[in-house]
C-alpha cells in the first residue's frame, strides 16, 4: 500500500496532475518515515513537500524538501537532490525569502550539472535569474541572462529564449539608466514580432516606463490603462502598480504616485 501510495504520488506529478491534498501520500508518509531505504523516503518527503506546497502549506513544505535533501544525499541521488533543493528555493521564493531561495537554487542547478539533461541545469538558472531579479541585483540576473539566452537559442527552445529576454529586459528596466528605454522597448517588440509571445504585465508596464522617460505619456497611459483593468494584488500586480509610481513620480505627479501606492 505504501509502495502504491508512493508510485501514484510520483505518476501524478510527472502528469503535472496537482495534489493539493495528502490522501494519496499519507500512506507512504506514514510507512517511510519509519523504515525503508534513503532513496523510498527522499522520494517519499519530496512528494509530501509537493502535495504540501500545493496546499500552500508552506512551514511544512520547507520542513518536507528539507528531509527529502538530506535523505537524498544520504543516499547518493543527485537528481532528487538537485529537485530538492529546487523546490525549496520555489518554497522560499513564495515566502519572500530571497536570500534562501537563492542559496538553494544554486545547489540544485550544482546537482543537475552533474548529471541530469542540460534542460534542467538552464530552468534552474532561469529561477536563479529571477530571484536575483527580485534582489535588485541587476548585473548579475542580466549575466545569466545572456548565457541563458545563447543556450536557449542553441537548442531552439522559444519558451527559455521568450522567458530569459523578459528577465533581461525587467532588469534593465529596475536599473533606471539613460540609454536604457530604447532597450526595453526593442526586447518588447521582439518577442511579439519574432517569438509571438505574449508580454507579461510586468515588462509591458516596463515599456509604459520606457515611453515616459521619453515623455511619451499619452502612450504611456493607454498601456497602463489596460493593464489596471486586469491586475490583482499578487505576482504581477505588485510590479505593475510600483512601475505606475515611478512613472507618476517621474511626471512630477508625488500625490498621485503615493496613492498609486495605497492601492
Amino acid at each position: 500500500k505504501a509502495r502504491y501510495s508512493l508510485l501514484m504520488s510520483m505518476a501524478l506529478d510527472k502528469n503535472y496532475i496537482d495534489v493539493a491534498s495528502d490522501s494519496i501520500i499519507s500512506a507512504a508518509a506514514k510507512f517511510y518515515e519509519k523504515r525503508g531505504a534513503k532513496q523510498d523516503k527522499a522520494k517519499m518527503f519530496f512528494y509530501l513537500g509537493r502535495t504540501q506546497y500545493n496546499a500552500e502549506d508552506y512551514s511544512h513544505a520547507l520542513i518536507s524538501f528539507d528531509r527529502a535533501a538530506s535523505y537524498a544525499e544520504k543516499a547518493d541521488d543527485i537528481f532528487v537532490t538537485a529537485m530538492s533543493h529546487q523546490w525549496l528555493a520555489f518554497t522560499h521564493d513564495r515566502t519572500y525569502n530571497n536570500c534562501k531561495a537563492l542559496e538553494h537554487i544554486r545547489k540544485a542547478s550544482d546537482c543537475f550539472e552533474i548529471n541530469s539533461p542540460r534542460a534542467y541545469v538552464l530552468y534552474a538558472k532561469l529561477s536563479m535569474a529571477t530571484i536575483l531579479l527580485n534582489m535588485l541585483e541587476y548585473e548579475e540576473c542580466k549575466s545569466i541572462c545572456r548565457s541563458l539566452w545563447h543556450e536557449s537559442k542553441e537548442i531552439n527552445d522559444t519558451l527559455l529564449m521568450a522567458s530569459t529576454a523578459e528577465l533581461y529586459a525587467l532588469a534593465l528596466s529596475g536599473q533606471n539608466k539613460e540609454d536604457i528605454p530604447d532597450e526595453v522597448e526593442e526586447v518588447a517588440l521582439f518577442l511579439k514580432d519574432s517569438l509571438g509571445h505574449i508580454c507579461s504585465p510586468s515588462l509591458s508596464a516596463a515599456v509604459a516606463l520606457s515611453l515616459a522617460e521619453k515623455e511619451r505619456y499619452d502612450d504611456c497611459e493607454a498601456i497602463m490603462d489596460s493593464l489596471s483593468e486586469n491586475i490583482d494584488c499578487n505576482g504581477d500586480g505588485i510590479d505593475v502598480v510600483l512601475y505606475d509610481y515611478r512613472i507618476k513620480k517621474k511626471r512630477g505627479d508625488l500625490h498621485a504616485a503615493l496613492v498609486s501606492l495605497e492601492k
